[in-house]
C-alpha cells in the first residue's frame, strides 16, 4: 500500500497536480487504499482552496 502524502499543498503546482489525481482517483471503490487516498487529497485540495480562494454564495 502506497503511504498517504497528508503535507499541506504548498504552491500552485502542487495544487495543479492533486487535481490531476484527483481525477485519476475518482471513482476508487469504498474501503480500498485508492479511496482513501482519494479522500486525502480532497481534503488537502479544499484546505487550499479555502486559503487561495473568494467564494461567494
Amino acid at each position: 500500500m502506497a503511504e498517504l502524502n497528508t503535507d499541506a499543498i504548498t504552491t500552485e503546482a502542487e495544487y495543479e497536480a492533486v487535481l490531476v489525481r484527483i481525477n485519476s482517483l475518482w471513482g476508487s471503490m469504498p474501503n480500498t487504499p485508492e479511496y482513501r487516498e482519494l479522500n486525502d487529497a480532497v481534503r488537502r485540495a479544499e484546505e487550499w482552496e479555502i486559503t487561495h480562494y473568494k467564494f461567494t454564495y
